[in-house]
C-alpha cells in the first residue's frame, strides 16, 4: 500500500487495489469530474469483469474512507494498458496520480507484463 497525503490540509490517502465493492465510491469519484466520458468498462458489470479477469491491476486512492481516484488497468499477455487515472478535483496536485501509476507499474511487473502503455483520450484530458 502506498500512502501520502497533503500536509497544508492534514489529509492523508492510501492506494489498495481496486475491489468489486469499490464500484459505488468510484462512480461518484467519476462524477465529479465534468464532463468526463466513461467507458462500458466502468460500468458495474465491465468492472466487475475488468476487476475478475485482471485482479490487482487497477486501484483507488482513499482518504477519510472516499475513494478519490481511481486507475484502471488491463493487460494482454505481454503488455499493461493504463486505461484512464481520475483523480477528483480537489485532490488533484498532491502526487495521488504519480503514486496510482506507479501502483499500475508495479502490478504490470508482478504480472510478468513487460512493457506499460498509456493512453488518454483528447475530450477527458484536463491537465
Amino acid at each position: 500500500m502506498i500512502e501520502g497525503g497533503y500536509t497544508a490540509a492534514a489529509l492523508t490517502w492510501k492506494i489498495r487495489p481496486m475491489r468489486l465493492n469499490d464500484y459505488e465510491g468510484a462512480f461518484q469519484c467519476w462524477a465529479r469530474i465534468a464532463g468526463l466520458k466513461m467507458s462500458e468498462a466502468n460500468f458495474r458489470t465491465g468492472l466487475a469483469v475488468l476487476i475478475e479477469q485482471q485482479a490487482r491491476l487497477s486501484f483507488v486512492a482513499e482518504c477519510r474512507g472516499e475513494i478519490v481516484a481511481t486507475a484502471m488497468c488491463g493487460s494482454d499477455e505481454k503488455s499493461g494498458y493504463v486505461n484512464q487515472i481520475i483523480v477528483a478535483p480537489e485532490f488533484r496536485g498532491q502526487g495521488i496520480e504519480q503514486a496510482l501509476f506507479e501502483a499500475c507499474q508495479q502490478g504490470f511487473f508482478d504480472a510478468g507484463l513487460t512493457e506499460c502503455r498509456f493512453g488518454y483520450g483528447r475530450e477527458n484530458a484536463t491537465w
